[in-house]
């Protein structure tokens, strides 16, 4: 549940939030805690910062399309948000409530029949359980994961377009 949007806020109530126990040893900069908000170690903070923050992920995906190949044979169409092809938008790809805070660098699905989630900043396939566009949820034990370099991506077989061809989506990662 998030943090109230107003008024005091204890230093427990955000290490429950985190995942931790309300009554536990904690301080302000403890990673979990920090990544909250999406802040650096050693950042400076206030108390009011946290006025909302939840231990879950949520942006809106503003939906885009690309073409990746010539389209005179094996046209595929990708929608959503890519990295390497400015397509689509996040209103936040931060994800302050995964350890290291990583970025999303790519959410999108192909008309290959495949889901993708791409994260810079993260190597192991855990901090997460289920990402959810819209009403739908994907579980991330559920995809394929592989890393590269200083990143993983996620991949689900998903013959229906769950982001749409327009408009925009809300995004959750818990």
């Amino acid at each position: 549940m998030p943090l109230p949007s107003s008024g005091m806020i204890s230093l427990g109530q955000m290490h429950g939030e985190a995942g931790g126990s309300l009554t536990g040893a904690c301080t302000i900069n403890d990673s979990d805690i920090r990544g909250l908000i999406g802040k650096g170690s050693g950042s400076q903070m206030a108390f009011s910062e946290w006025h909302g923050a939840s231990s879950t992920y949520s942006a809106t995906l503003t939906v885009g399309s690309t073409s990746w190949e010539s389209c005179i044979k094996n046209c595929v169409t990708t929608y959503a948000y890519g990295y390497s092809a400015t397509y689509g938008s996040l209103s936040y790809t931060t994800v302050g409530t995964i350890s290291g805070s990583p970025t999303v660098t790519a959410l999108y699905w192909d008309n290959s029949d495949a889901l993708y989630l791409a994260m810079n900043g993260i190597t192991s396939n855990s901090g997460w359980s289920t990402l959810t566009i819209g009403s739908t949820s994907f579980s991330r034990t559920s995809g394929y994961h592989w890393t590269y370099g200083t990143g993983s991506t996620w991949s689900w077989y998903v013959s229906t377009n769950p982001i749409g061809t327009s408009g925009t989506k809300t995004v959750t990662i818990t």
